[in-house]
């Protein structure tokens, strides 16, 4: 099953962790809340004073800007990227594995033909080996049937070792022990009578690598707004509700709002919305090459698998 390969395992993983941060920037519209007890204990002119102060503080954050909103879009871009990455190898792991199979498919195959040629080298080694007795053959003649069937057992033995490596790796990608898989025989597949060459660019938004590379865009887009954030003022709103005094606790209240607006910062919010900028330009360039590049992929594989398709004609009519 898919489910225990480890990437797919380490996908989900980090689709769980890019939601949380989805509900962490959510509560960036909430305030913060802390309980902060203290004591205070003054000594002067032989006379000490205890002040006793037991306060809930609050803090809230006014992301009037925007910039809570670019955070929360930000995060949910991550969680569709990942989810796109996680079906990303979802199709790397079925066309590997897939490889795999057909590859012992092939190997069982080839080790048919080894086993039957060795059966066939058997016998006419046994037919030289008695024309030989009767005087018929020359010894080299034995000594070449002898050797060609050594290199067959050999190779037979190679196959062999193959086909349970490959067995064994195929089981290392279903994240399981080594075991024999169960296959089907290499007659059962047979080519597409008809392989169609069309590719609407519409198609190519179905692969999880341009949709992944689509996702970069959003990101990057949204970084540069947060960027440009960072020029605005950011406002909070602090309150402290509670009890404290010397002797006597008295109840007390206090609310501050605060303004803070950047104004020298040694040119760090410049080079950082510079920065931003080019890679936006970046994530777009790297659209349109994997755009591109999917689209050479499968216009590749498909003529691929026409020529194939040809070449398996001319093969039937040498065997006929």
């Amino acid at each position: 099953s898919y489910v225990n390969n480890t990437d797919m395992r380490t996908a989900q993983l980090t689709i769980e962790q890019a939601q949380n941060d989805v509900k962490r920037a959510k509560w960036g519209y909430a305030p913060t809340f802390a309980f902060a007890p203290s004591v205070t204990y003054n000594y002067q002119n032989k006379t000490s004073t205890n002040y006793i102060q037991i306060p809930v503080t609050a803090s809230w954050q006014l992301g009037i800007f925007g910039q809570t909103r670019s955070k929360i879009r930000s995060a949910k871009a991550r969680v569709a990227y990942y989810e796109d990455y996680r079906q990303a190898v979802q199709v790397s792991l079925a066309a590997n594995v897939a490889n795999m199979y057909y590859l012992l498919v092939m190997l069982d195959k080839q080790l048919e033909y080894a086993e039957e040629a060795e059966r066939l080298y058997v016998e006419s080694y046994n037919s030289t080996e008695a024309l030989y007795q009767a005087g018929i053959y020359m010894s080299p003649a034995v000594y070449q049937m002898e050797a060609s069937l050594e290199e067959v057992r050999a190779k037979i033995i190679g196959l062999r070792n193959s086909i349970a490596t490959t067995e064994a790796s195929l089981c290392l990608l279903l994240n399981e022990p080594p075991h024999h898989i169960d296959r089907a025989k290499f007659e059962d597949f047979e080519m597409p009578e008809q392989i169609h060459l069309g590719l609407p660019v519409r198609l190519l938004d179905a692969r999880p690598d341009v949709r992944m590379a689509e996702r970069q865009m959003e990101l990057a887009y949204y970084n540069t707004q947060q960027a440009r954030q960072d020029f605005y003022p950011s406002i909070s709103i602090d309150a402290l509700v509670g009890v404290g005094g010397t002797d006597v606790l008295d109840f007390i209240a206090q609310v501050m709002g605060s303004l803070t607006q950047p104004i020298f910062q040694g040119g760090k919010l410049n080079a950082q919305l510079r920065n931003a900028k080019k890679d936006q330009e970046k994530a777009q360039l790297e659209f349109a090459y994997s755009l591109h590049s999917a689209g050479k992929e499968v216009y590749t594989y498909i003529h691929d698998c026409e020529t194939a398709g040809k070449k398996a004609e001319h093969i039937d009519k040498q065997d006929r």
